[in-house]
């Protein structure tokens, strides 16, 4: 939620619980990425180089800040006055 509402863009990735479902739903809208070969919970080791990568990849994406500004905006305008979740 606070990367949403600060249009962070999203390094997915999911440990436990629900949180599969939630980078799915992350990758799939644009907002972030998510390296289904990095396992699920513990069931392997990643090397600092391939997590170095993927936040360049993030900081480097423009089409994701994008996603990430849209979702901000979306998510300013629904909690303001007026707005959707009000």
């Amino acid at each position: 939620m606070e990367a949403a509402l600060n249009g962070v863009p999203i390094l997915g990735w999911p440990q436990h619980s629900d949180q599969k479902i939630n980078a799915g739903l992350v990758e799939f809208s644009g907002w972030g990425i998510w390296n289904k070969s990095w396992g699920w919970g513990g069931e392997c080791v990643v090397k600092g180089e391939e997590i170095g990568d993927a936040i360049k990849e993030i900081m480097e994406n423009e089409l994701l800040k994008v996603k990430a500004m849209q979702i901000k905006e979306g998510g300013r305008k629904a909690i303001s006055v007026g707005g959707d979740c009000e």
